[in-house]
């Protein structure tokens, strides 16, 4: 290898070519096996010492001799720097260019005569300098170079020095010879002799895969011969493809055997395969799958890149023709091809367990497996014992896949005894014994049986964890009912599976008395109940194996009275763990109960009280034992970081973040440096958090995290800016998705998070601040596309741009969208600054513009949207009397037409809904719509715009087309009436006060929700009964069909309380809600309570009232309608200076704006007081209204309404009436106040 001997003159670069550095070692091992053939023993201890392994070679030492003989080579001594010397020499010699069989016989004579290390040296610096001359053999001896060399000053230089003289020698000769290299070289060309052609052509040597290419029977025995000696060493990674050509090695025999290739000829049988090319291959599969079981190992602790490539795996075809190539063995064993070593009953010992770890991959390894395993009791033979590798390794295989039932069955035949299920008869009996099931003296030892157990252990687990993920519905919409019933039986089938393993490790194993259970079998049980998320059962499980550990089967301890006290736990934390996290996955809250009674009982060691209850403790143990004490305590082991971890994931879970982040704050405490895996789950709780302040907690958890962590996280970062956009927080999204960027100095936040942050800015939910968000996203946006111009991001897509649109039309921004359109239909970016190309707009763009100009205010909204409707081809109905232009070809979408009828909805156009609707139906018709016709979406639009017209037959109306739908869907259409059309029907019957057809509607739907029960119930309070019967049958209804505990069905009801001034009533339910029903009462609920009390007679109603407003302010953010329900009561009961107060506290709140029914219900207050300055009190509150209006806000223009309040404050300040008013005096009050109409009509 040194780089610069001879044979790198040619190909040293890439290492190719015939003087290549690789081929070197190569030529050099072939005159090695030349070498010999005269004898000389040098070969020999060359192999034996691993000459190719380069450096790492290991010194070589032979038995020295002082004179060599010519009967007998020398001995040579050779160190290992002196052995590296000797394969410069050999490999200088095997690329002379000349016939030097001779030459190298005299070298090595030469080499083995001058046995010290400086006359070693001159003869292979004499080598060196004659190879590379580059003259021949016939002008300079190696005896004489050798000589020559000798005599020269440089006889104890090392090799480098020699090298270099040896450069210089060649040239000054190259430039002697030759000063031109041309005329060198043509020189050479004209002296080279040509070559003799040879008078035959020899056939080329076949190659490995031109043999396998032959079909079966064509091969002859030196092809075959070829094959064998392919398989006899195997590289690493190479086995599965060197077992197809033992493959077909074995069918080329089998065929010979079969078809008696060899008949009539004179030749004898030949034995090809041997013992060492059997196992050979069996110990290559073995260390290949060893191989593939690391790499997925590795593969789950580090998480891979994008270009790295995953692990392999093993496929059917190879345990196919594994199975295969054991068979053929065994079928061939007697042949005389093989040597009769090749097939024992160590192949398919070998085979079994190969075949049991490939089960990890391939699923018919399995069974692959269980038929070695057969043919390992054929070859064995029925007496004797099993070995407990080979079952142990087929059962967890058998556990992989949950076969429960086979591995159990496996069990049974090689113990010898009967496993009965836990539901049996046999089983109920007490002092049930271990029956005996073998019919063969081949068995297996039980007190080797223990890991088997644990194995079937883990299958019944298996199996009950494959029947929860087969009973996942397929269709919840359309197969709910079959779904529903799959997933009773399925139920079922998992309870039964994990009572089997109860029964077993509580039941059965303790029988046997050589078996002992340990940790392994506790946590294999407990493990498939953590799993499923069974808690409760985990937990009691958990106290059973505890009280069967520390009986007299298992412990030295004595249970008895006098001994009471608190023992140690026998399981180890693992097996708590498991407890816990199965009540972290509990949907049920009483599994985090229970999870916390136990994580407390751990972290403080308090002792765990446990019943003993076990039928096979008392009738395995004697007459003294079997008295235990009827309870006794346990002390559990200390928690460790996983139990913590669980506990951390049962409270985020279950919605408890402030005991998890309580509990991750004890971490820190408790010396467990929490991960990211502990941060993730707190961050999501937060994510689904309710609490306003959950995004700032968030942040300071990033913060934490970056600080404690020691490298960033990019899970926490994402899942912080989804946080962000659920609860619309765009601002603290811009600083997350900073710390995200320095905390990573390349491949940061990719387009993912930038777009998270846009939606952040688009639900942002306050209606105030939804201009401002608006402008912070195109603020932003414009920041990613310098972004993309620059390479850091992808080239962005519409979608980015529809976010955009989105928070334009929630804004009502109708201006800023239809310019950003305009800016998409050009292509054409103006706010970059340099025109760069963006993206064309979507269908969604145009319906995100008609969305805007729904929640505009301007009065040609529906006008401008049929503009954009005909800009993208709809057909207008009016001829024009223009000339005729170009068609626009037709792109109107039905989100377009949805996006349209909803602007009919929100403006209550109920009859141009239904005309689009129609008209919809026509371009079906015409062949001008050729997707898909109205969808649900459309028909929910029609129906909402329905309800909210008003018009005295829009019940009607709303009723036939819920029946078209209907009779659609039963003729085999798309679409069905869904639970929101019933609803909005339900919510028009509920406008009409039509009670009657809102319960029978109600009584057909069979997945009723909230909203449905809620609109029965307003149809209810809205209809004609009375006091009595409506209550009565928003009772019933809440315990029939809506059930009680929803805050809908609450709120509804607290309306019609409201609706008959029931306010104890109304308390009543709103301390329901609270302590019964486990819910919080909002805000709307507090506010239907105080109508309630403002509309009862009792004495005390006001200051009941003021009590729960009270209780509302410490716990929310008060709107404006707490605030009038508040100045009901002050209004009606004329209490006239505390609404005067409470109305400047709403003028006071930068949140709450006054509307012309706050200063109303003042003035009717005055109205009440029977004031003497009341009139004037009326009047300054007028001309503050009026103030008010003039700024700006329109909600306090006054009205008839306000202005009657106002004439009765000053008839009221006079004890006069209004109807003794004369005409005259009614013009004068009209002038004063400066109306144009009286406000109490003719009549007054």
């Amino acid at each position: 290898h040194h780089p610069n001997l001879p044979w790198h003159r040619s190909g040293s670069g890439s290492g190719k070519g015939r003087r290549g550095t690789q081929y070197a070692i190569h030529s050099t091992r072939s005159f090695l096996c030349r070498l010999h053939g005269f004898g000389y023993p040098l070969l020999e201890k060359m192999n034996n010492s691993q000459l190719h392994d380069g450096p790492s070679m290991r010194r070589m030492s032979v038995d020295p001799s002082p004179q060599p003989s010519q009967s007998q080579s020398p001995a040579v001594t050779l160190q290992c720097k002196q052995k590296q010397r000797l394969l410069f020499l050999l490999c200088a010699l095997s690329f002379v260019i000349v016939p030097v069989s001779s030459f190298r016989k005299s070298c090595v004579q030469t080499l083995a005569f001058h046995t010290t290390q400086s006359k070693r040296s001159v003869l292979e610096k004499g080598i060196q300098r004659w190879a590379w001359s580059g003259n021949t053999a016939k002008q300079y001896s190696p005896r004489g170079i050798a000589m020559s060399v000798a005599n020269s000053p440089s006889l104890e230089s090392d090799v480098h020095s020699s090298i270099e003289v040896l450069e210089t020698h060649k040239e000054k000769q190259s430039s002697q010879s030759s000063p031109n290299p041309k005329i060198a070289k043509e020189k050479k060309s004209l002296n080279r002799k040509p070559k003799k052609q040879s008078t035959q052509n020899k056939p080329a040597k076949p190659t490995l895969k031109s043999i396998l290419s032959k079909p079966v029977g064509e091969l002859a025995p030196s092809s075959l011969n070829s094959l064998c000696n392919s398989i006899r060493h195997n590289r690493k990674g190479t086995s599965f493809s060197n077992l197809q050509i033992l493959e077909r090695i074995l069918l080329e025999l089998d065929h010979w055997e079969n078809w008696q290739y060899f008949k009539g000829s004179n030749t004898e049988s030949r034995t090809f395969l041997k013992p060492l090319h059997i196992f050979s291959m069996l110990t290559s599969l073995s260390k290949d799958i060893k191989d593939l079981k690391q790499k997925q190992l590795r593969s789950k602790n580090k998480r891979l890149s994008h270009n790295e490539p995953r692990h392999e795996k093993i496929s059917a075809e190879d345990i196919q023709r594994l199975v295969k190539v054991v068979t053929l063995l065994s079928q061939q064993r007697h042949s005389t091809n093989l040597d009769p070593g090749c097939y024992t009953k160590d192949v398919p010992s070998f085979a079994t367990m190969i075949a049991a770890e490939a089960s990890r991959w391939e699923t018919s390894a399995v069974d692959a497996s269980l038929l070695f395993l057969d043919m390992v009791e054929k070859e064995e033979g029925e007496a004797g014992e099993w070995d407990p590798r080979l079952i142990g390794a087929v059962l967890d295989a058998l556990a992989r896949v949950g076969r429960a039932e086979d591995a159990q069955e496996l069990l049974q035949r090689a113990l010898g005894v009967d496993i009965s299920n836990f539901d049996s008869e046999s089983n109920k009996k007490a002092g049930a014994s271990v029956v005996s099931t073998s019919t063969s003296s081949k068995h297996l030892i039980p007190s080797q049986a223990g890991p088997c157990y644990d194995a079937l252990l883990r299958a019944w687990s298996k199996k009950a964890l494959l029947l929860d993920q087969s009973s996942e519905p397929v269709n919840p919409v359309k197969k709910y009912k079959n779904a529903k019933k799959k997933s009773q039986s399925s139920n079922k089938m998992i309870v039964s599976a994990l009572a089997q393993a109860r029964h077993i490790i509580l039941n059965h194993m303790p029988l046997q008395k050589e078996l002992t259970i340990t940790n392994r079998s506790c946590s294999a049980v407990l493990k498939g109940y953590s799993a499923l998320g069974i808690g409760e059962e985990s937990e009691k499980l958990l106290m059973a194996l505890e009280a069967l550990l520390l009986s007299p089967l298992y412990s030295k301890s004595s249970l008895k009275p006098s001994n009471l006290s608190a023992f140690p736990s026998s399981l180890d934390v693992a097996c708590y763990n498991s407890v816990l996290h199965a009540c972290s996955q509990s949907q049920d809250s009483n599994g985090v109960v229970s999870a916390e009674r136990l994580f407390m009982s751990m972290k403080e060691q308090n002792p765990l009280d446990i019943s003993i209850k076990n039928s096979t403790i008392s009738h395995t143990c004697n007459e003294e034992q079997a008295r235990p004490s009827s309870s006794f305590s346990v002390i559990p082991p200390q928690p460790d970081f996983v139990s913590y971890s669980s506990m951390l994931n049962c409270y985020s879970k279950h919605g408890m973040v402030v005991k998890a982040e309580a509990l991750l704050n004890e971490m820190n405490d408790k010396n467990f440096s929490p991960n990211a895996a502990c941060y993730l789950p707190v961050i999501q709780a937060l994510e689904l958090s309710t609490d306003s302040d959950a995004p700032h907690r968030v942040l300071s958890l990033i913060e934490r995290s970056d600080l404690a962590l020691p490298r960033p996280n990019r899970l926490l970062y994402t899942a912080a800016l989804r946080c962000m956009r659920r609860h619309g927080c765009g601002k603290e999204a811009e600083i997350i998705l900073n710390k995200f960027q320095n905390a990573y100095e390349r491949g940061g936040p990719d387009v993912y998070s930038h777009i998270l942050v846009l939606r952040a800015w688009e639900k942002t939910k306050p209606k105030a601040d939804r201009h401002v968000a608006a402008q912070r996203a195109k603020i932003f946006l414009e920041e990613m596309e310098i972004k993309a111009n620059a390479s850091l991001l992808p080239r962005l897509d519409c979608n980015a741009y529809n976010i955009i649109l989105n928070c334009y039309a929630r804004a009502g921004e109708a201006e800023n969208a239809e310019k950003l359109l305009l800016e998409l239909e050009d292509g054409i970016s103006s706010s970059s600054g340099d025109n760069t190309a963006i993206a064309q707009p979507n269908s969604k763009s145009y319906s995100l513009l008609i969305k805007a100009l729904a929640n505009s205010d301007k009065v040609d909204a529906i006008d401008r949207a049929w503009k954009i409707l005909y800009r993208l081809g709809l057909p207008k109905e009016v001829k024009s009397t223009l000339p005729l232009q170009e068609p626009i070809p037709f792109n109107v979408s039905i989100e377009n037409f949805n996006s349209m009828l909803r602007l009919f909805s929100k403006r209550g156009k109920a009859s141009e809904a239904e005309a689009l609707l129609n008209k919809m139906d026509e371009l079906i018709v015409d062949g001008i719509i050729k997707q898909r016709g109205p969808d649900m979406q459309s028909y929910e639009a029609v129906l909402e715009a329905l309800g909210r017209c008003g018009d005295a037959d829009a019940p009607t109306r709303a009723e036939a087309l819920v029946t078209r739908l209907e009779v659609m869907s039963e003729m085999g259409g798309d679409c069905q009436p869904s639970l929101l059309a019933y609803n909005i029907l339900l919510n028009c019957f509920a406008n009409a006060g039509m009670a009657g057809k809102a319960e029978r509607l109600l009584e057909r739907l069979d997945d009723a929700d909230s909203y449905s029960f809620g609109s029965t119930i307003k149809a209810i309070a809205n209809s004609g009964a009375s006091q009595l019967v409506s209550i009565s049958r928003s009772k019933s209804l809440a315990k029939t069909l809506g059930g009680t505990g929803n805050v809908v069905i609450f709120s509804h009801r607290l309306k019609l309380c409201a609706k008959w001034g029931l306010g104890n009533e109304a308390e009543q339910l709103i301390r329901q809600m609270e302590h019964t029903q486990q819910l919080n009462p909002g805000v709307i609920h507090y506010t239907a309570a105080i109508n309630a009390w403002a509309k009862s007679t009792d004495d005390d109603a006001l200051g009941r009232a003021e009590i729960l407003f009270k209780t509302m302010q410490e716990k929310f953010d008060l709107d404006r309608a707490a605030y009038g329900a508040m100045l009901q009561n002050y209004s009606t009961r004329g209490n006239s200076k505390k609404a005067r107060l409470l109305l400047q506290r709403i003028l006071d709140s930068p949140d709450v704006k006054p509307n012309r029914a706050s200063f109303t219900m003042v003035i009717d207050s005055y109205a009440r007081s029977k004031s003497s300055n009341a009139g004037l009190k009326a009047e300054e509150l007028l001309n503050q209204m009026r103030e008010l209006h003039a700024a700006g806000n329109n909600e306090v223009e006054p009205d008839d309404i306000t202005y009657a309040s106002v004439i009765r404050c000053k008839q009221a300040s006079k004890n006069e009436k209004i109807h003794d008013l004369s005409n005259f005096e009614k013009i004068e009050l009209m002038r004063h106040l400066q109306i144009e109409s009286w406000p109490f009509g003719n009549n007054d």
